[in-house]
């Protein structure tokens, strides 16, 4: 799992906004359930 820097790629007002709930924490953000696919269904290397 790669992480990217909130800042490159949220608007300040967002970063501001979860920085309410949680400060200096890594968090999870997953895909919408629109986006996932079903378990054993993915195609493997």
């Amino acid at each position: 799992m790669s992480y990217i820097k909130a800042e490159e790629i949220l608007p300040i007002e967002i970063i501001e906004m979860i920085q309410r709930y949680v400060d200096g924490v890594n968090i999870y953000v997953p895909k919408r359930k629109d986006k996932r696919v079903g378990w054993g269904t993915a195609k493997s290397c």
